[in-house]
């Protein structure tokens, strides 16, 4: 079974939104990148996607002006009564590849993820709903175990511990990102 060294540690997701911001800390932690919390990540990603999404920046502009307005701060967002703290902690975001420069593959193949991984390199791979980072691989027959880390459930994480790289094909808009 074949794995990079030193995979990081499982870090579960502090809400049932934050997959990618969980799956986003083990990718800084293997790289060596500054770390952020997942406040901080989902955040960041918020502001950046009301910047295209007219729903969000709506919802965005007026939980920054009821707290604005209500004198209520984020307190690094623990902070109940922050509206922007509610909307953050409920937005379903995408894993930045930007921030840790990965960079998004088209045609995950069993060649690209044993090249990854043999060359010590971790992958996220990501679904319309979900995000996991690959960190091993198994040969089953005419398909590959993926071995991964998986966030999900919010608080406890590692729901999931292995999953078929065909499995993970046929999920509906799937997408696969490396840092090489």
């Amino acid at each position: 079974m074949p794995t990079v060294t030193n995979p990081p540690a499982l870090v579960p997701q502090d809400t049932p939104a934050w997959c990618f911001a969980a799956v986003e800390q083990m990718v800084r932690a293997f790289c060596g990148l500054p770390a952020a919390t997942q406040y901080e990540i989902a955040r960041r990603n918020t502001e950046a996607l009301a910047t295209v999404d007219p729903q969000v920046q709506e919802r965005w502009e007026l939980a920054q002006t009821l707290d604005q307005s209500g004198g209520i701060v984020e307190q690094g967002g623990v902070n109940p009564h922050s509206n922007v703290v509610r909307l953050v902690s409920s937005q379903w975001n995408a894993f930045d590849h930007t921030t840790t420069n990965g960079h998004f593959i088209k045609g995950l193949t069993a060649d690209i993820v044993r090249d990854e991984i043999d060359n010590n390199r971790v992958v996220v791979i990501g679904t319309e709903h979900h995000y996991y980072l690959v960190y091993g691989y198994t040969v089953n027959g005419g398909d590959l175990d993926l071995h991964i880390l998986d966030p999900w459930p919010a608080g406890r994480g590692g729901a999931r511990t292995r999953i078929g790289l065909r499995e993970f094909l046929a999920m509906p808009a799937c997408v696969a990102i490396t840092f090489g």
